[in-house]
């Protein structure tokens, strides 16, 4: 697991887990981009596909108009949709199922 997927996964399970992704996303890859939803929606959709969190009849599932209400307020953008079921997904799975996630630095005992 590299790093930038760790922080991608950090921002997931943060507080404001929308603003923390997109911040992750400007500071590795492009910082102009009005909206980046999509690029956002597909790294976090490979990460999901990587830990086996998602099969595609789920997010199909997830998808549907009537599911979108229990990711947030109704969005006519197709990938924040995506982006926030995503983000949902790996926010809600534990950290076990990811192998090789370090713990961030603040956490860590000091070894004496």
């Amino acid at each position: 697991m590299n790093k930038t997927t760790q922080l991608f996964i950090r921002a997931c399970k943060s507080t404001d887990p929308g603003k923390r992704v997109r911040s992750v996303y400007r500071r590795f890859y492009l910082a102009g981009q009005e909206d980046n939803s999509g690029f956002i929606a597909n790294i976090l959709l490979e990460i999901c596909q990587n830990y086996s969190l998602y099969r595609l009849q789920d997010l199909a599932c997830d998808l549907s108009p009537g599911s979108l209400v229990l990711y947030g307020p109704p969005d006519n953008n197709y990938w924040r949709c995506v982006m926030r079921v995503a983000i949902s997904k790996i926010r809600l799975t534990e950290r076990s199922k990811f192998p090789g996630l370090t713990r961030p630095a603040r956490f860590r005992r000091k070894e004496q």
